[in-house]
Parts: C-alpha cells; structure tokens; sequence
C-alpha cells in the first residue's frame, strides 16, 4: 500500500514538473520570433492537444478512477499520456524551427502529428479496457471468497460460545477445516455450498437455543466440505 502511495506522489510530482514545462514552453514559443506561418500554427495546435491529452490521462488515471488498486492500474495511461506529451512538444518545436527556414507543405506536419495523436488514443482505449477487466475479476474474485471466509468466522465464533468441551472441540476442527479450504468460489459448487448454508444454520439455531445435540450435523457439514473440497479440485482447470 505505501508502495503504491509513493507512486502517486512520484506521478503527481512528475505532472506539476510538465506542466511548468509547457507554461515555459508556451511562453518561448511567443517570445522567440518563430515565422508565424500555417505551418507554425498547425505545430502549435498540436502542442495544445497533447498538454490536453495528458490532463485528461491524468484524469482517467487518477481522478475518475476512486480505489488505490485502480489507480496503480492506470499508471500505464499516464505514461502514454507523458510519452505523446513529450513526443508532440519535441515535433512542433522541430516544425516550428524548420518552417522560419524551409517551405514546407502542410502535411509534413500534419500526417505525423495525427499519427502519434492517433496511436496514443488506440493504445490509452486498450490500457482502459484492460485496467476494467482486471477491477472487474479483482471484484469478482473478492465476492466469490466471501462464502468460505464467512464460514470459517461464524464456526470459530460458535465454537467459542460453546461450553460443552467435545463438542467446542469438534467446531474447532472443523472450522481449522474450513480456514484451510480453497476460499475461491465458483458455480460448481453453488449447490453444495447451498447445503453447507443449510446445515451451519441448523447447527447455530441448535447451540443458540442451548441444544448440545449437533455432532451428527458436524459431521455432515464435515463431509460436505469435503465434497466442495473435492468438486473445487476438479473444476480447477488442468
């Protein structure tokens, strides 16, 4: 987590230092007596663009992104975003210097900065889609994990209610059981894990009510977790 929070400060630091960059840019290219052609103008237009570009990467890296996670996932569209800034200033500084010299037809300019622009976009539209999915399985994955986590808690707690020390003893192993299962869920084991809901709720109905008598439904949580236990391994693909 403090790895990641070094990253944005690092980030945020690296988009102050380019944007004093192109306000000193900004003002050379006015105060320096460039030609003021066609030419000089398109060049200028695209520097516009790219400062414009990298706010609105910083903008989909970090401000409409909420989570730390996400955030560190979109570190790569800045970088784009950083890399095309740097690559289009560099090109209307070069066009700007060769049209106060040369006659230069308009699109010697124009062709390369749209191809730039263009690659940029593609590969900021790629990186996007990618960084949701990766949040989306993230999300998913939390979700799935939530069934046998859950389990193990509830057991562990009812175990520590229980006075009668056979049967703290049997929950105790069982929830070891439980806390040692694979935690990911998938629709495999929908149906089985639907059972093991059933039969907890009857073994905590019974010990809340003070009814010691649950073993036989100890050992049928316990098997079917060996059940879902085995049914996981077979689901995982190979």
């Amino acid at each position: 987590m403090n790895k990641i929070r070094e990253l944005l400060k690092q980030r945020t630091r690296e988009v102050i230092a380019f944007i004093v960059i192109f306000a000193v840019y900004n003002m050379l290219v006015w105060v320096i007596p460039f030609k003021r052609t066609g030419i000089f103008a398109i060049s200028y237009v695209f520097a516009l663009i790219s400062i414009l570009a990298f706010a609105a990467c910083y903008y989909v890296a970090f401000i409409r992104t909420k989570t730390l996670k996400g955030k560190f996932l979109s570190l790569p569209i800045l970088r784009i975003g950083k890399r095309y800034f740097i690559a289009q200033l560099f090109l209307s500084t070069l066009f700007m210097i060769l049209t106060s010299f040369l006659a230069i037809d308009k699109w010697v300019v124009i062709v390369p900065c749209v191809l730039i622009l263009a690659v940029a976009i593609v590969k900021t539209i790629f990186i996007d889609i990618a960084r949701d999915k990766m949040e989306d399985i993230a999300i998913k994955e939390k979700v799935n994990t939530s069934f046998i986590r859950t389990l193990h808690v509830e057991i562990d707690a009812l175990a520590n209610r229980v006075s009668l020390e056979p049967l703290k003893e049997k929950l105790s192993k069982l929830s070891e059981a439980v806390r040692f299962s694979d935690p990911v869920s998938n629709a495999t084991l929908s149906e089985v894990e639907a059972k093991m809901q059933d039969v907890f709720a009857l073994i905590k109905s019974a010990v809340h009510a003070g009814q010691n008598d649950v073993e036989p439904q100890i050992d049928e949580l316990n098997n079917l977790l060996l059940e879902r236990n085995k049914l996981n391994r077979i689901s995982k693909p190979m």
